[in-house]
């Protein structure tokens, strides 16, 4: 086992497609009823090929966060903008009004907007 910690450690970029296939193969198991999928399976793999020790230089850690963005907002996206459609207007309306109320203060018995 120290020699494969030892090649994680030396070749991170292999430690990261490890962690991508044990995922994927992961994401494949059912309990019963119950599956894990891929998200679930590539975190759990992360998990366990951190625990030998292996980290991941910045900028393949940046590359990760920012395909794992592109790949929430590819999948979310359509939905936001129907939203927008439908009710989103209201809602900004509500999220631009929420700091002002939210910055009520009462001094001396009196209720005093910021």
């Amino acid at each position: 086992m120290t020699w494969l910690q030892g090649i994680l450690q030396a070749h991170p970029e292999i430690a990261f497609f490890l962690v991508l296939g044990l995922g994927y193969l992961f994401g494949k198991i059912t309990l019963g009823s119950f599956k894990l999928g891929a998200v679930t399976g590539t975190l759990l793999a992360g998990v366990l090929v951190g625990q030998l020790g292996v980290t991941l230089p910045n900028e393949s850690s940046s590359a990760s966060s920012s395909c794992f963005l592109f790949a929430i907002g590819f999948r979310t996206g359509p939905q936001f903008f129907r939203g927008l459609k439908s009710d989103g207007l209201q809602h900004a309306a509500l999220a631009a009004s929420s700091p002002r109320r939210g910055s009520c203060r009462v001094a001396g018995g009196r209720t005093v907007w910021l």
